[in-house]
């Protein structure tokens, strides 16, 4: 990162922390700006379009059996199964939107916490630091702020799906975490031929495939998402969508 945006960054969070002091409910405006930003952004980038996209069957990774007794006859892409000797030339995807109703109700709520210092007329007023006016902002601001990571996912991959390197990551393994949250470790191979993966929580996709579709930033595979991974996308075949 250059150093001058590493300058205006810290500036500014040094402001919000000197006017959190006495006037936390500007902390709280910039707080619920900082959540409203990259939703709106996600929008303008066309992250709500359904769009369809094909990868070359010919190009998939050569899937493993994880016990490396036998060389697997057939694969397991997106939930559908092919023989290897039958895999269609190409394979057509559609990425669409879901979860958008919570996507509302973070920026329903964010919207929400900028109008109350605004509209009540308190956004100048200078709080003593124990009056119940500013416990109540102090503990906003914080509520406010974890929304900061949903508004986040949704730019990131509004990002990816905006200018796409789509390919086939293959599945390395599963696993279980606290929670009952459910595990996945991949790797892929770029089209300059550069070696990128990794791990992440799965957040629903058939079971049991060998390959996955993963989207990447063409200027850095290394930032990317496997199709079970997106929180508000989904990946499904072209067919099952119409």
């Amino acid at each position: 990162m250059r150093t001058s945006i590493i300058a205006v960054v810290g500036f500014v969070f040094l402001a919000v922390m000197f006017s959190a002091i006495f006037y936390i409910q500007l902390a709280l405006i910039t707080i619920g700006v900082l959540v409203s930003f990259p939703i709106i952004l996600g929008f303008l980038w066309g992250g709500h379009h359904t769009r369809r996209f094909w990868i070359s069957g010919n190009a998939r990774p050569q899937p493993e059996d994880p016990s490396g007794s036998h060389k697997p006859v057939s694969v397991q892409i997106e939930g559908r199964r092919f023989l290897l000797a039958s895999v269609p030339p190409r394979l057509d995807f559609v990425v669409s939107c879901r979860n958008l109703q919570v996507l509302g109700a973070v920026a329903f709520v964010a919207v929400g916490a900028v109008s109350i210092p605004l509209v009540s007329g308190f956004a100048l007023e200078r709080l003593e630091l124990d009056s119940p006016r500013f416990l109540m902002f102090y503990c906003l601001c914080f509520l406010i702020g974890l929304l900061i990571i949903p508004g986040w996912i949704w730019l990131t991959e509004s990002s990816l799906i905006r200018t796409p390197g789509i390919t086939l990551a293959e599945v390395h393994a599963r696993s279980r975490g606290g929670l009952g949250t459910k595990w996945i470790s991949y790797g892929f191979t770029d089209p300059q031929g550069g070696h990128h993966g990794g791990s992440g929580m799965d957040f629903g996709g058939p079971e049991g495939d060998h390959l996955k579709v993963v989207l990447c930033n063409p200027l850095n595979p290394g930032l990317n998402k496997l199709s079970c991974r997106l929180l508000f996308h989904r990946v499904t075949w072209a067919e099952e969508d119409v």
